[in-house]
């Protein structure tokens, strides 16, 4: 558990305790707070311990990067499904395409980096909720169930992450 990332929840709704290694600061999740997920779109931060799978990022806003996690970076069509009907639920897609999706290239910093969890992957159940990343902070608040941090934290603790870490939000 040495190399995991672990969020704990506080007094505010909208924010958590995130630790790793010997640094502690706040993060953002969830507008429905830490809680038991239930179905795509409730906006929850899902208790549980998840693997890091890999990486995405914006190579023109962060310059190359630093991870023992397979890193890729995001292209213009690349884009996360979040349509339960899609029988690509959950994964990475290529846009254009008919069903609901999240585009990965976004006009906000928050995809400037997107660490990608194993939450509903290997099996993917339809309605579950698509992806919980760790990514950077934007304008709002909260998010929509991902962990936000600020671009800086996530780059500065990156490259000690591997295939060995964890999320665990409790």
């Amino acid at each position: 558990m040495t190399n995991s990332i672990i969020v704990t929840k506080n007094s505010n709704k909208y924010t958590a305790d995130l630790f790793y290694k010997n640094s502690s600061f706040k993060c953002k999740v969830g507008y429905g707070g830490i809680s038991n997920k239930k179905l795509e779109g409730d906006r929850i931060t899902p208790f549980g311990t998840y693997k890091l799978l890999s990486v995405f990022y914006r190579q023109d806003k962060v310059g190359k990067i630093n991870s023992l996690l397979p890193k890729f970076k995001i292209l213009k069509n690349m884009a996360w499904s979040n349509d339960p009907k899609d029988l690509m639920y959950n994964k990475l897609v290529r846009t254009p395409r008919k069903f609901s999706y999240e585009n990965l290239l976004r006009h906000d910093n928050a995809y400037d980096v997107v660490i990608v969890t194993s939450f509903n992957i290997k099996p993917t159940l339809p309605n579950k909720g698509s992806a919980i990343f760790i990514h950077c902070h934007n304008d709002s608040d909260y998010t929509e169930g991902c962990i936000s941090l600020p671009k800086n934290k996530i780059l500065s603790f990156l490259p000690s992450l591997d295939s060995s870490s964890k999320l665990i939000i409790r």
